[in-house]
């Protein structure tokens, strides 16, 4: 990240646009203080009226779908809601049985293999491709 800080500055610098250098240092400095503090550990429940992240409960109407995912050796519950805001809910499964949870929100959503990809979704995992900016710690 610091290496690609300091090659927008010194292009931005030749440019002499001052200001934009005090942005991209900003922006580098946010994403620096918000990679360093670590996590909070959550406490997800699975209830007869919806699922409850971390103490707001999102009632099953509010919600669409779930699948699994796999990042950095962790399984990831993944549910997709009908709300604009959160799009998604994520919650790290670390002891608990997959299929057993799959059974028992499969009484409530869809179950997808693989979630539909857009086109923003595609780029973005190419460009996560190209241009690692976040590491398993």
């Amino acid at each position: 990240m610091a290496a690609i800080t300091a090659l927008f500055i010194a292009i931005v610098f030749f440019l002499h646009e001052f200001l934009l250098i005090g942005v991209i240092l900003s922006i580098a400095f946010v994403s620096y203080v918000i990679s360093s503090v670590p996590p909070l550990e959550v406490e997800h429940k699975i209830t007869p009226l919806g699922f409850n992240n971390a103490g707001r409960l999102f009632r099953w109407i509010e919600l669409y779908a779930f699948w699994f995912e796999e990042k950095w050796g962790n399984k990831i519950l993944v549910v997709q809601t009908q709300l604009a805001l959160p799009g998604q809910i994520r919650a790290v499964l670390k002891d608990m049985d997959q299929n057993e949870v799959k059974k028992i929100m499969g009484k409530y959503l869809l179950y997808l293999d693989k979630p539909l990809k857009s086109w923003v979704d595609n780029a973005s995992d190419w460009v996560n491709k190209k241009i690692p900016l976040e590491s398993p710690n």
